[in-house]
């Protein structure tokens, strides 16, 4: 596994070692053994197999309020238009965190819907901070929200760059956005977790910590 020190920001290493010093925030497992072989394939790596080229992320669970707090990076491998990160890895990175989310509070969850809007271009080998939390829940559908926001130049909070929102794409006033989104998370039925189940027994051991719980 790669030392984030190599290539987080400064400020996104504060921000870092803050999420690591609160008692109230567990640390999200990062995928190890055969998860983490397989993860390689990938571009959203937390494992940062890649040392830095891919999406690195940390993440952390506060189980009181039910929120998910983090850290990550978006390497050279995640480029879009000329030295700018590509639209659908942000939106990649905003479906991890979302459904970390849900599935470490216990709901056991797809993504139903997902869609973003875009405002500005995020510069490649930027560390931004990312917050995802529950908006409401109407019967089997779990809507979530949450932005990324970039911290490279140095702000405590840092400039919105990307906002998931469940039912609207609300206006944050206090904050610069880049992009925002939508997104539902469809509760799995248990004949969907058993096929889930089953495929997890198939590949022992190489499945994402947050599915550990199937």
């Amino acid at each position: 596994m790669a030392d984030p020190r190599v290539f987080f920001s400064k400020a996104g290493l504060r921000l870092l070692d803050s999420f690591r010093s609160r008692p109230n925030l567990k640390a999200i497992p990062l995928p190890s053994g055969k998860a983490s072989v397989a993860s390689k394939n990938f571009l959203l790596s937390g494992a940062d197999c890649e040392a830095g080229r891919k999406i690195s992320y940390r993440l952390f669970y506060d189980a009181g309020a039910k929120k998910l707090q983090g850290v990550c990076h978006f390497g050279e491998m995640a480029e879009g238009p000329p030295g700018m990160v590509h639209g659908g890895a942000a939106s990649a990175m905003l479906d991890t965190v979302m459904g970390n989310l849900c599935w470490w509070s216990g709901e056991k969850v797809v993504t139903g819907r997902l869609s973003v809007d875009y405002r500005n271009m995020l510069p490649l080998n930027t560390t931004c901070s990312v917050n995802a939390w529950f908006d409401k829940e109407e019967g089997r559908k779990l809507h979530v929200r949450a932005h990324l926001a970039s911290i490279q130049g140095g702000a405590e909070d840092g400039a919105a760059v990307s906002e998931a929102a469940a039912a609207a794409a609300a206006a944050t006033e206090d904050l610069h956005v880049y992009s925002e989104s939508q997104a539902i998370f469809i509760k799995l039925s248990d004949k969907s977790m058993d096929i889930l189940a089953a495929n997890r027994e198939k590949n022992r051991g190489a499945v994402l910590p947050m599915y550990s719980r199937l």
